[in-house]
């Protein structure tokens, strides 16, 4: 039994079920169909050449082979990239969603209107990339390190992309793993979140949300050790803590209100109520909105992302129109709200959901795992041992900052990608919340179990069971995830 829990810990199946699935994911899913794939691969060819600050591009220099102008009268951003990266994701990205329900090969790349003679370095092209261009390399940390490695080495655009591609995967996998093992309560929601099949999907393509969840998770985890463990412990939560917090403005300026939370420990922890604590958090907070001050004046002011997309778009129009009519944007802001599948628990895995093929829906199946992983707790997790008035402020304040995350991303979109005029905010999508999903998953998990800890001991005959069950469970949600794959691309 000792040893059937062992094998069973939540970052053990964690790891064994997500590294096939995302590793099929990275080889099968078409290259350029991930999310902004041809903008994120452009931005990260161009740092990699040195490019840190994306400069204007001129119209008339542009290479209109890999680029649909939007026809726009504002100013264009991106820069000098390979002409074979460039013409790889644009004809995969373009072939995969204008041809909903057509098959591919195997391999996806050496399908017939999809492959590329081009071989990098062989010529480069200018084209623009303005909702890419604004990022740091702080976003592509792990891509553009084995990118420009690999470029030294390989010059097949395929090959690049697809190590890109199991880079981010290999960083996520090990981040998770580390911190399902560290944080102090909900390992299995973590690891369930993990596996859901928007988590593979998302990160399947080159893209910058990886970094985004990095942060958040190792955030969450550094919140929690301080929040519910031995001040003994403390030294190096506090150091993940305030790294997490200084990189949150250079990866997601979105998310900026998530560092606030740190407020909590001084708030719960008595011990840490001293001037040296709040200095530290004090800190963390200038250096991360100083450096994304920085940021934003030298590359993001004055970008307008949505001029790549739609030919109606004005970011100054419409924040005249938000300041002068708060009470219409607070309406559209709950309308969206009402509106947005914010995890995507059910069959559509990113663009795949485009290709109208019945798939099967396993909606069920994702409520269910997260139901059953909340009501499991790990031997190693810690007894929540403070007043219910302060679990229910960690709680507060964990709901109140997602509230204000959904906010800053809904005001971005209504600035930077919903046309003038409109009464909607477009472009709301799944992925820029799911680095939330675990927040909102302590924000549960720490009031149940201040109240059903201290009077309530599991007995173990119960756990592995259950610990079994939630396997079993999980295993049936990759074959659907690997189902449905493989139903849309051949």
């Amino acid at each position: 039994m000792a040893l059937l829990k062992r094998i069973l810990r939540p970052e053990h199946v964690f790891l064994v079920i997500f590294v096939p699935l995302s590793i099929m994911a990275c080889l099968l899913y078409p290259v350029g169909a991930g999310f902004d794939e041809e903008a994120h691969v452009s931005r990260i060819d161009q740092l990699a050449r040195g490019g840190i600050v994306a400069p204007e591009v001129d119209r008339a220099d542009i290479d209109y082979r890999y680029y649909l102008d939007s026809s726009s009268e504002d100013p264009l951003y991106g820069g000098v990239v390979d002409r074979s990266l460039a013409e790889v994701t644009f004809k995969g990205d373009k072939v995969f969603l204008l041809n909903p329900g057509r098959a591919y090969v195997f391999p996806t790349w050496q399908t017939p209107d999809v492959a590329v003679e081009a071989s990098y370095g062989d010529e480069d092209v200018l084209i623009p990339f303005s909702n890419t261009a604004i990022n740091t390399p702080v976003t592509y940390l792990p891509q553009l390190v084995v990118f420009s490695i690999a470029r030294l080495f390989v010059d097949g655009a395929y090959t690049l992309i697809v190590l890109m591609r199991l880079s981010q995967t290999l960083v996520l996998a090990l981040a998770l793993f580390f911190a399902i093992r560290l944080i102090p309560i909900g390992k299995w929601p973590l690891a369930v979140v993990g596996m859901l099949p928007v988590t593979i999907m998302v990160n399947a393509g080159v893209t910058g949300d990886m970094m985004c969840f990095v942060c958040c998770v190792g955030f969450l985890v550094a919140l929690l050790r301080l929040l519910l463990e031995k001040p003994a412990d403390a030294r190096r939560s506090w150091v993940v803590l305030v790294a997490t917090i200084v990189c949150l403005g250079l990866v997601k300026m979105s998310y900026l209100p998530l560092m606030m939370l740190a407020i909590l420990i001084p708030i719960v922890r008595p011990e840490y109520r001293a001037r040296r604590y709040y200095g530290i958090i004090g800190g963390a907070w200038i250096a991360s909105v100083l450096l994304f001050g920085a940021w934003y004046l030298v590359a993001v002011s004055g970008v307008n992302t949505g001029a790549m997309f739609k030919d109606v778009v004005h970011p100054n129009e419409q924040m005249a129109f938000v300041l002068q009519h708060p009470l219409s944007f607070a309406k559209m802001l709950f309308d969206a709200f009402l509106q947005t599948n914010f995890f995507q628990l059910h069959n559509e895995y990113g663009y795949l959901g485009a290709h109208g093929v019945p798939l099967y829906d396993s909606l069920w199946v994702g409520i269910l795992l997260l139901v059953v992983s909340l009501a499991i707790k790990d031997d190693r997790e810690v007894t929540v041992k403070m007043p219910m008035k302060r679990a229910l402020l960690i709680a507060c304040g964990i709901i109140a900052m997602l509230l204000a995350v959904f906010v800053l991303v809904s005001l971005a979109l209504y600035l930077q990608y919903t046309e003038v005029g409109l009464d909607v905010i477009e472009g709301v999508q799944t992925r820029y919340f799911l680095p939330t999903l675990p927040f909102l998953l302590v924000a549960l998990l720490v009031p149940y179990r201040q109240s059903i800890d201290p009077y309530i001991k599991r007995p173990t005959s119960l756990v592995v069971p259950a610990t079994c069950f939630l396997t079993a469970l999980e295993v049936f949600y990759a074959l659907v995830i690997v189902y449905n794959f493989v139903r849309v691309i051949f």
